[in-house]
């Protein structure tokens, strides 16, 4: 029986027929998948934006669109344009521990005289419990703010609120990005 079926594949196998209709199942598949990709890939682009120096959007129509007459020009949604610097200074921000101090705005480099605790609030009476880090001299980091009041320099250590005394602390350099 095993022969019987080999044989009738092999005769299939040399029918044009076969062939040809094995081919055109493989292409259509092709096709369906690319078709299927390209859905998938260009869902978003229904529509072309523009956006033009008066803050209004347009949107023009794609193909098999029609262009009605009465365009509406809709505004565009106001945006604030953040850096990734002022975004992760403002997040940083509100996780600070300022404990009602004002801070008067820096932005400068200071580095510590000797090694120095950086504290996660600006005062000593927690004692190490409120050491983050030391501070060797050399290490610069971004004084964003100062109370000269309470002598307290409020700090970004590692994308964190820190605070150090004033009067351990020394201007430093901006270190080089690479």
């Amino acid at each position: 029986m095993r022969r019987n079926q080999r044989e009738t594949l092999e005769e299939a196998l040399k029918n044009p027929a076969y062939i040809a209709v094995g081919g055109a199942v493989c292409l259509l598949i092709v096709i369906l998948f690319c078709v299927i990709v390209w859905n998938v890939t260009h869902q978003e682009d229904d529509k072309l934006v523009m956006n033009n120096s008066t803050n209004t959007t347009v949107e023009i129509p794609t193909m098999g669109e029609s262009v009605e007459e009465d365009m509406v020009v809709t505004p565009a949604p106001e945006t604030v344009v953040d850096t990734e610097a002022e975004s992760l200074l403002q997040l940083i921000a509100e996780k600070s521990n300022d404990q009602g101090l004002v801070f008067e705005e820096m932005d400068d480099w200071i580095t510590a005289k000797e090694v120095t605790n950086l504290r996660s609030e600006p005062s000593t009476e927690k004692g190490v419990e409120s050491v983050v880090v030391k501070l060797n001299n050399g290490q610069a980091v971004h004084r964003i703010g100062i109370n000269e009041e309470t002598g307290w320099s409020k700090i970004v250590y590692e994308d964190t609120i820190v605070y150090a005394s004033t009067a351990y602390m020394v201007e430093a350099e901006a270190p080089t990005v690479e």
